[in-house]
């Protein structure tokens, strides 16, 4: 949570200052630059992490953060279509480099999962080894 909270107030204020410094001033969250600083740790502790996009095509990681990142560099010079000038591309950016710096500084001590399943399962909520089943809180001694 540290992570995502330090990188977005980071990329933030990187977009905010960069639009002071070039006479349009915005107000933004940093909250994608905060997603891109995780998918980037993410990159360098797993490159070979399969991300299913769209719940069906694997990719791995590395190539799915270079195109956030291709996007993203296009889209401060304008070079795409259909996003607008509405997308903080440089808190992006700026969130992806503060990603890739910490995730070369913990490699050798965090590493990362093998891979990533959102919901059902095995150890969810009231499943085997969940609260509920055991060691769970309802274990007596």
């Amino acid at each position: 949570m540290a992570l995502f909270l330090i990188t977005g107030s980071v990329a933030g204020l990187a977009q905010v200052g960069t639009g002071i410094l070039l006479g349009n001033p915005t107000g933004v969250l940093g909250a994608s630059g905060a997603i891109m600083a995780i998918l980037a740790v993410l990159t360098v502790l797993n490159p070979g992490l399969k991300v299913y996009l769209y719940f069906v095509l694997p990719v791995p990681i590395w190539l799915l953060t270079i195109g956030y990142a291709g996007l993203s560099v296009f889209g401060i010079f304008g070079a795409t279509t259909g996003i607008g000038s509405n997308v903080a591309h440089l808190a992006h950016l700026a969130g992806l480099g503060l990603g890739l710096l910490y995730g070369v500084y913990v490699k050798g001590d965090v590493s990362a999962p093998n891979q990533l399943r959102i919901g059902g399962g095995r150890g969810g909520m009231g499943g085997p080894g969940g609260p509920g089943g055991p060691g769970g809180p309802g274990r007596r001694r």
